[in-house]
Parts: C-alpha cells; sequence; structure tokens
C-alpha cells in the first residue's frame, strides 16, 4: 500500500503531460509560390498552386502544391517567398488520399 501511494503521483504527472500523437518531427523550409494556380489532377482534376522548394527560386523549378498552406491567403500576380513550418504525420493518422506533411 505504501508503494501505491509513491507511485500514485508519478502516473499522474506524466498522464497530464500533452503531446502531440499525431506527429513526428517538424521542420522549417522556405516555400516560393508561383503567380498562376494551374490545372492539374490528383484523385480528380483540380487546380493547383505552382511551388519550388529552398533558398533560391530556379526558373523551371516548378512543382504542383495539392494542399493548403495554413495562413497563407494566396492572391494571384505575385510570387511569394514563405518560411512555412512542415510537420511530418505518424503513417497510421493519414487518410489514403492525403498528405504525410502538414
Amino acid at each position: 500500500m505504501k508503494n501505491l501511494r509513491l507511485l500514485l503521483p508519478i502516473f499522474l504527472l506524466l498522464s497530464c503531460a500533452t503531446q502531440n500523437n499525431n506527429t513526428t518531427e517538424k521542420k522549417s523550409e522556405t516555400l516560393w509560390v508561383n503567380s498562376l494556380i494551374v490545372p492539374c489532377t490528383r484523385v480528380a482534376p483540380m487546380n493547383c498552386l505552382q511551388v519550388q522548394k529552398g533558398k533560391t527560386l530556379k526558373d523551371n523549378g516548378w512543382e504542383f502544391f495539392y494542399d493548403n498552406i495554413k495562413g497563407f491567403d494566396y492572391q494571384a500576380g505575385y510570387i511569394y517567398k514563405l518560411l512555412v513550418n512542415i510537420e511530418e504525420l505518424k503513417p497510421g493518422n493519414i487518410p489514403a488520399d492525403a498528405s504525410s506533411l502538414k
């Protein structure tokens, strides 16, 4: 009984600790967003941003970006340079047609 009294506060402290079990690794990255949204296809036809990753912008390095960027309000006609935080999601928490990155 005495040991149980000693262990109970430890278990209570551990149960109060908060952690995000949906993500594994976080990192920051420079992301360039092109001035136009273009037609693309994922599961169905849609419109996509065009992006490049890295510190410098290349002439023909654009790739489709199939998702939204949280907190980013896109307006056509501008090339954006963003510093984004990227979180890698745990494999068991990802829908079949979704990205593994948040």
